[in-house]
This record gives structure tokens, sequence and C-alpha cells, in this order.
């Protein structure tokens, strides 16, 4: 007796499960599959590759031992709940793998329930978020991090200062904001490459941290500004204290790629004690207290007052205007005689620039040079002097004037830039100047601040006939064993040490001294702000044989420095 049974749908159902088991087998993530009890069943060769486990080395275990410590327990339970209400949960767990080390995975978990509602197995699809997290946080480093120094950045210091603002609204207590920026620092940059100012950003963010509490915020706002948030000060005298040893930190020298330089920075405080400022204006006000510390002479700290806002806007107003002025060729270079002490023969001229404002009238160049430094315009005006006046002494000269020099101050901005060189050389092949009658006047603090770059600049400058000439003698540094090595030409006398002449004994011991100095050096000697005959004959009886001052004449416009001359 035979009988058929029909198979179709049990192969059907076979093959189904062979696949089943193929899939779960291939996934790429990573599959477990769990009782009621939640003692694991399976778990597949992803799973294996991901956490290190062999299914031998779990299978029959817990599946919560899996879980590493960093899931907290009442988040585990609201997981646990959401799978019995709704029967699937999805969401980030931390792991173990078989090293111990916890990661982070996606899981996908869901639950099946037998015919009569009761759980009978919890499967779990999960995958390893490890480098994506590390992406994220690195993301969110970037946002609120500087790249260069690690410090916070703009954006994250501004929520750090705002929640201090609301804070301190409700408190006692004091918060001061204080904002630096290094001096000269574009110098740097210029001359020295980035990669060395940024080594140099480096060392003054760790200086920088290392004068304050742990408590305090350190913050780079960009490019050479940094930012320290005071909070719970109980007055203004540790924002003082803190000021002075930031600017305490930078004081031992930087020693970057075999170079050892100097760097100082201004320091701008303002005390928080308006329930109206936000965060913009606590910064807006720390920026103009800083200007002021430049303005009166860099490394030093000012406090905010709130005459410096009017300030900070007319300065604003007039950065602008300056731009335009300098971009349009509007300011005027004026020349003020240089002359021999003995006969009042007039040799040379300095020039000077001038702006003639079409509002304000004449404004300062010690008003508006500091606003062109600031502004990065410095090099593009001090070009444009130069050019002038080497354009004017060369005309002069084929007028038939005997003059014998043109003097033209440069800035440290203008000795420090790589081109700088290069401007000097094409500016005298342009105007068809010949290099003798060039003088390049440079303050000594600027030599002193890169000495080494700038006696090789200057030597190179020399070498092609230039006269060079320290400006403002005795001021700065003063240092007798660089001095030696200067390969200029002349010390000029500052006008501070000649105006207190003949009386001020202190004046004239100066005066006396630097006269000395530069015969034993072999180096003429000119002083400026002359304004009497009796300055005139205390310097030509002590030595000096240049002067240059009001007794001779101010500074003029070219037409009427030719009818001065003519007229001598």
């Amino acid at each position: 007796r035979c009988s058929m049974i029909d198979i179709k749908e049990r192969k059907e159902t076979e093959k189904d499960l062979k696949l089943l088991a193929e899939v779960f087998s291939n996934a790429i993530e990573a599959a477990v599959i769990a009782d009621s009890d939640l003692k694991i069943l399976r778990v597949n060769q992803a799973f294996t590759d991901i956490t290190g486990y062999c299914s031998t080395d779990v299978l029959g275990k817990n599946i919560r031992g899996l879980l590493a410590d960093i899931n907290s327990p009442g988040f585990v339970r609201s997981c646990v709940r959401k799978l019995k209400s709704d029967g699937v949960w999805q969401g980030e767990l931390s792991l173990l793998n078989a090293a111990g080390d916890s990661f982070p995975t996606q899981q996908n978990i869901s639950v099946v329930k037998g015919e009569d509602g009761h759980l009978v197995q919890v499967i779990s699809l999960f995958s390893d978020i490890s480098e994506k997290k590390k992406a994220e946080e690195r993301l969110h480093y970037l946002a609120h991090y500087d790249a260069l120094t690690g410090l916070p950045n703009w954006t994250f210091f501004n929520e750090c200062l705002e929640h201090a603002l609301s804070l301190t609204k409700r408190s006692n207590k004091q918060l001061a904001l204080l904002v630096l920026g290094l001096d000269h620092f574009k110098n740097i940059n210029d001359s020295l490459g980035h990669p060395v100012g940024d080594a140099i950003l480096q060392e003054v963010a760790k200086r920088f941290g290392s004068a304050l509490r742990k408590q305090d915020i350190l913050a780079r706002l960009g490019g050479d500004e940094f930012v320290v948030l005071l909070e719970n000060m109980d007055g203004s005298g540790y924002a003082a204290h803190v000021a002075s040893n930031l600017i305490s930190t930078l004081l031992p020298v930087f020693e970057i790629d075999d170079k050892k330089l100097t760097l100082t920075t201004s320091i701008g405080v303002c005390i928080y004690d308006n329930e109206k400022w936000d965060s913009y204006t606590l910064i807006k006000n720390s920026e103009s207290a800083m200007y002021l510390a430049k303005v009166n002479g860099r490394n030093r700290y000012d406090f905010y007052t709130p005459e410096l806002t009017v300030q900070a806007m007319e300065r604003v107003t007039l950065g602008n205007e300056l731009r335009n002025a300098i971009e349009q060729q509007k300011l005027e270079v004026w020349y003020q005689p240089q002359y021999w002490l003995s006969s009042g023969e007039v040799f040379g001229a300095e020039a000077l620039v001038r702006w003639n404002h079409p509002k304000f009238g004449s404004i300062s160049p010690d008003k508006f040079i500091p606003i062109a430094e600031e502004l990065g315009l410095i090099n593009v005006l001090g070009q444009q002097v130069l050019e002038n006046a080497c354009s004017q002494m060369a005309e002069w000269l084929d007028q038939g004037l005997p003059l014998k020099v043109i003097a033209v101050n440069v800035s440290g901005h203008q000795v420090h830039s790589s081109d700088f060189e290069t401007v000097v050389w094409s500016t005298l092949r342009l105007t068809g100047l010949a290099p003798r009658y060039l003088q390049l006047e440079i303050t000594e603090s600027v030599i002193m601040e890169r000495a080494e770059h700038t006696i090789e600049l200057l030597e190179r400058l020399k070498s092609l006939g230039i006269t060079l000439a320290v400006d403002d003698f005795g001021t700065g540094y003063s240092s007798l064993s660089y001095l030696k090595r200067l390969p200029v030409n002349k010390l000029k006398i500052d006008r501070a040490f000649v105006t207190g002449l003949p009386e001020d004994q202190n004046d004239e011991a100066i005066v006396r001294a630097v006269i000395a100095l530069s015969q034993s050096l072999q180096l003429d000697v000119i002083a400026e702000g002359v304004e009497t005959s009796e300055q005139e004959r205390f310097l030509l009886q002590t030595g000096c044989e240049q002067g240059q001052g009001y007794l001779k004449g101010k500074p003029m416009p070219a037409n009427a420095f030719v009818e001065a001359f003519l007229q001598a």
C-alpha cells in the first residue's frame, strides 16, 4: 500500500529558514538572540567581529553582562519598560568587548511573543558607532575650541560669558573681562613666517594659562587676541593683579627654532557693573581699554571708562576715513629742514606725513599713525611717504638745490615685513633718486625688537648706499652692545632731552653723553626739537653740529620749503 504526502510547503519553509540563517550569519550588523530570561541563545559572526567574543564565550549567559557601567541603571530600566510596552526599542547603548573596554553601539531591539502573548525571545541588532562618535566629538571640538592652542574659541567663550553674566546678576560678586592683544605680533608673522608665529601663540597660551585660577576661563578670540573671564571677584584689585601677572608671564625670552624673541602684551580690563551690558558690550569695552593700553605705550593694562566708548566710536569713524584717504592718496608729505648749527645752512629735510581732514582739520600723526598700524595700513602709508619723499628729492636735485639728504621715518611694521628691502630698492629705481641721498630713520626700540634680523637688514640697506639713522636715541633700550654692531651713520637726539636744555641738568648730562658716544663711534649726531637759540648754542658748544626744529622751520609743504630754503 502506498501513500503520498505533499512536502512542498515544508520544503519552502526549510528553504526560508536556511535563507534566514544565512542572512543572520552574514549580516553586517551584530545580532544577538536571547530567551525570555535574557540568556543568550545565538550570536552571529558580526557580533564576534565587533565584540571579540566567540559564541562559546557568551551562549547561556545573561545579555545584561554585555552592558557597560556607563549605562545608568535608570536608563536601562527605561529601555526595558519601552520594550514591554511597545515591543521595540531603538537608541544608543554602551557595551563591553572581550578586552573589557566599553564602546558605543546603535541598537535596534525587538521582542518576539508567543500565541499567548508572553515574551519568548529578545532580538538585538546593533552596530559599532565608535568612529561616528569620534567624528562627532571632533566636530564638536572644532566648533568650540581653537585648533591651534586648544583654548575655547569665541563661540564657546561667548556661551560661558552669557552664563556667567546671568549668574553675576543674581549675586553680590563681581565679574571682569580682560582682552589681551600681543604687541607687534604681525611683525613676527611677516618676517619669520606663520609656523614660527603659531609656535609662539601656543607657548603664549600655556604661559597665560599658568597665571590663572582653575575657574578662570582663558580663550583665544582669533589672531593674536586672547580673552580672560574672571568670576566671583570681591573687587577690581584682583583683576589688576591678574593683568599684571599675565604681562609678567611674557618676560622670559621665547626660544623658537633657535631664535630668541621678546614679546609683550597690552591688556584692556572691563569690570561688569552695568546690568544693561551684554556680552558684546563687555568685550567691546575691554577692547577699547586694550587699545588705550597700546596708545599709552604697550606692555601695560588699562581699565575701561565710559569716555573710552566715545573715543572708540571716533576711532572707528576715523579708521574708515583714514583707509579711504590712504587709498585715494589724500595724505600729504611735508618737509622740515635739517641744518648746520654753526652756519644755519640747510642741508636736508625730514619727510613727515600730514592729514588735513576735510571736516576735522589737521589731525596729528600721533593720533592716526597708531590707527594705521592697528588696521594694517601702515605699510601702504609708509610706502606712499617713501615714494613721495624720494620723488620730491629727485625733483629738487634736478632744480639744482644743493641738498644732501632726505630723511624718511620707517615703522616697525615696515622694517619687519619681508619685502621692505625690495620696496626701498624699487622706490629708488622708480624715482631715479641715487641711494646716497636717502636716509632711513629707525627707532632703537624697533631695532631691539628683533635685533639680529634688523642688523642684517640694515647691513644690506647700507650696502646699497643708503644712509641710516637711529631715531629717538636714548628713549628705548639703548643697548651699547648692539649699538656698536649697528651699521648706522647717525644718531638722532630725541626732542624730549633737548626741550630742557640748557637749564635741566639731567637733560644736559644725557645730551653730553649721547654726543660723546657718537663721537667715539664716529657717528654723526643731529638734535631734533631745537626751538631756542640757547638750545642751539649749547648743542653747538657740546659738539653737536646738526639740528632740526621750530627755530629753523616747522614742517611745511614742498613749495613752502623751497621758498624758505632759497631765502636762507
